[in-house]
């Protein structure tokens, strides 16, 4: 588990249930779903400012250390970083980018997950098989986003079913104040 990982239930729609290879592959996917002949790969969820404004910086330096900010963030595993972002046509929102230097975030810091186990093959034929799953247009800042996307592909790497508490709680945050509006005003 990573250091400052939630215990407990999560949170509805992240982290739910166990990832298995039947649940998201094709037969040719469940064949390439097997251990890393090698060493394990190293899985890291690389976090970044949400954006590169002054003001975004100047925010997460004052709310990080009280447990939160606002933050992008992606997962390293064999030298590719994949993350999840919107997208108005019915394209998957999925995306690769190099290593601590995804386009239009201030890269702030890694944070290890743990080994996987997966080869991979098996982690190229996982990112197919859940592209279909995280479609651009299905992208929500506070029920569908990026660290959700991550959380869910963490979980299908067996390193971990939650992120650190201080990169989600912001839109945990927001969901329970959106669910109460609504639920005062239903």
């Amino acid at each position: 588990r990573a250091q400052g990982a939630r215990t407990g239930p999560a949170p509805r729609g992240m982290g739910q249930g166990n990832c298995k290879p039947e649940d998201y592959l094709d037969d040719t996917a469940r064949r390439a779903w097997r251990p890393a002949k090698e060493d394990r790969l190293l899985v890291n969820l690389n976090v970044y400012d949400l954006g590169a404004a002054c003001e975004v910086l100047c925010l997460n330096s004052v709310l990080k250390p009280m447990g939160t900010g606002a933050f992008h963030c992606g997962v390293e595993v064999m030298g590719r970083e994949w993350s999840y972002q919107g997208g108005k046509r019915g394209l998957t929102g999925i995306f690769c980018c190099r290593p601590r230097d995804c386009a239009g975030y201030n890269f702030m810091e890694s944070v290890p997950m743990g080994m996987t186990r997966l080869s991979e093959d098996a982690i190229l034929h996982l990112v197919a098989t859940l592209e279909p799953y995280w479609l651009g247009r299905d992208y929500h800042p506070v029920y569908k986003n990026c660290s959700h996307f991550c959380e869910k592909f963490c979980e299908c790497l067996g390193v971990c079913e939650f992120l650190p508490d201080w990169v989600v709680s912001l839109a945990g945050t927001g969901r329970q104040l959106l669910e109460t509006h609504q639920y005062c005003h239903d």
